[in-house]
């Protein structure tokens, strides 16, 4: 069972964004199959998809933690991710500064979710863990890819770690 405290910035907010945000392992299918299934929890009631949350609510998700690998929030973070095998064997960083990740993407590896990817096996999760691990990401910032290779190709991936550079980026 996981615990997911509501923050001033989420309330009001519809619950399956929530967890779509706080989940980041689970596929959008995964979370919406839970709510479904009764897997989710407000409070004493079952919650539904489109259920508001409010500061201070608690919501309580069937699921182990351990099946997750990580759980993004104030209490888990995708921090858990960087001591990974699979984290150590994907992820080379070429250069870095306070805007911008150059990695060296193996092969076999894909970029971003996708169908039949997890969150976890991609790319720029591995870099979000990176990020969350040493600190540089803001409250509510996300890295994003500059741009993307196939799976089966190898080569340099420019990753941003704010939005404005990602802008700067494609003007």
């Amino acid at each position: 069972m996981i615990k997911i405290s509501i923050g001033a910035e989420e309330s009001g907010s519809r619950l399956d964004r929530v967890l779509r945000k706080r989940l980041r392992l689970m596929s959008l299918s995964e979370i919406y199959s839970l709510i479904r299934k009764g897997g989710v929890r407000l409070g004493e009631k079952k919650a539904r998809q489109d259920s508001r949350v409010q500061e201070g609510d608690i919501l309580e998700v069937e699921a182990d933690e351990s099946e997750l690998t990580a759980v993004k929030g104030p209490d888990n973070s995708l921090r858990k991710i960087v001591n990974t095998e699979f984290f150590k064997r994907n992820f080379k960083i070429i250069y870095e500064d306070s805007d911008l990740l150059a990695c060296n993407k193996p092969s076999g590896l894909v970029v971003h979710p996708g169908t039949g990817h997890l969150h976890r096996d991609t790319l720029i999760e591995l870099a979000t863990g990176y990020l969350l691990d040493k600190g540089c990401l803001k409250e509510g910032e996300e890295p994003a890819l500059v741009h993307r290779i196939d799976r089966d190709t190898s080569g340099v991936i420019l990753i941003a770690k704010n939005k404005r550079t990602v802008r700067k980026l494609h003007e």
